[in-house]
């Protein structure tokens, strides 16, 4: 134990004279870290087209990658003040037209956004007073952006998602600024006993709108078409001529299959049948105890026997619900407990989760 205290004394003054032989000739206060200079390696958005309605804004967003791992500061730059706003980093649509946003870090790196601003949709709200889609009211270029539209509201909530049928449905019911006629099928693509195969007349199992006749290289076999929505066609139903649109499956595996979920063209008849919307899960009863549970989401299927919809807000006091119901595809607003529990149109809701899978980009409204 003496030895070993004899030597750590020796090694403490070994280093003592070290400390002041080398002190004079390196000033330890001036050793400093080596500067890693930020820079940044990428930019990402989470949309590089956006398109807003006039009056619309939308937050901007933007993710740097660096170096170091530190945070950029950022700025935005808008090209065409009189098509968007720009104020900090929220644009609000002007006019009808394109631009561009840059956004700009620190270091100068720089990644453009494409901005388009449309007359063609509106704010999205329910508004019962929208007049009826008049036949052939588009021309194709309108058609196809309206499409694009569409599907970018759809990709942003998240395609094969929960989220994907509400945008589907939203976009139609609030952003589409005419109303879609209800029309009774003359028979769908999933055939059933009694009626016919039939594509795109009462209903329309593709992705994107039926707004004008270049997609009749979609259809696969028709009856008494085709015929655009709101075109005049025959109703085997009723046995006279009436606008083309959508029944109220057609209108729900409409938003379905438009959000990622291929449940085949199914529709809304008797419980016996395999081959409707409500057999996609267990028809749990309408009481108020299910509706505050919290188990309830926008993008469940909400129906009665013969009749299927699909619930696309929920609010602290009402419910709404997107069907197509004679005359039109409609948003129906009903308080949660009493409206709801009362209406003799809905009896039961399917909790969809094990369907979809995952929420996306959820929102309970718009």
């Amino acid at each position: 134990m003496k030895r070993i205290v004899q030597l750590a004394f020796i090694l403490l003054i070994l280093f003592y004279i070290a400390y002041i032989s080398l002190g004079n000739k390196f000033n330890l206060d001036e050793i400093k870290v080596p500067f890693k200079e930020t820079k940044t390696i990428r930019i990402e958005v989470p949309q590089e087209k956006i398109y807003l309605a006039i009056g619309e804004e939308y937050e901007l967003t933007a993710i740097v990658k660096t170096s170091t791992n530190k945070e950029m500061p950022l700025t935005w730059i808008s090209e065409k003040a009189d098509v968007i706003l720009l104020e900090e980093n929220i644009i609000t649509g002007v006019s009808p037209g394109s631009s561009t946003v840059k956004v700009q870090t620190e270091d100068n790196q720089t990644k453009e956004i494409e901005v388009e601003v449309s007359s063609l949709i509106t704010l999205p709200e329910i508004n019962s007073n929208k007049e009826f889609l008049l036949c052939e009211k588009y021309t194709k270029d309108e058609a196809d952006l309206l499409d694009e539209i569409l599907f970018s509201r759809i990709e942003a909530a998240g395609y094969r998602t929960r989220s994907g049928p509400v945008a589907a449905a939203r976009f139609l019911l609030l952003e589409f600024p005419y109303t879609i006629k209800y029309f009774n099928e003359n028979g769908r693509l999933n055939n059933h006993s009694g009626s016919p195969k039939v594509d795109g007349e009462g209903r329309y199992y593709h992705r994107g709108l039926y707004l004008h006749e270049s997609k009749f290289s979609e259809l696969s076999v028709s009856m008494h078409g085709p015929a655009i929505w709101s075109c005049n066609i025959w109703d085997n139903f009723i046995s006279r001529y009436a606008p083309n649109g959508l029944t109220c499956s057609g209108f729900v595996t409409w938003a379905l299959i438009n959000g990622g979920f291929d449940i085949g063209d199914s529709g809304a008849g008797d419980t016996y049948r395999d081959d409707d919307v409500g057999d996609l899960g267990e028809n749990i009863p309408i009481t108020k105890e299910l509706m505050q549970s919290g188990k309830v989401k926008v993008g469940d299927i909400i129906g009665r026997d013969g009749h299927v919809a699909i619930i696309i807000g929920l609010d602290d006091t009402n419910i709404y619900i997107a069907e197509s119901l004679p005359s039109t595809v409609r948003v129906v607003t009903l308080t949660k407990y009493d409206g709801l529990i009362k209406s003799t149109n809905f009896t039961y809701i399917i909790l969809m989760d094990d369907v979809y899978k995952s929420d996306g980009n959820l929102s309970e409204m718009w």
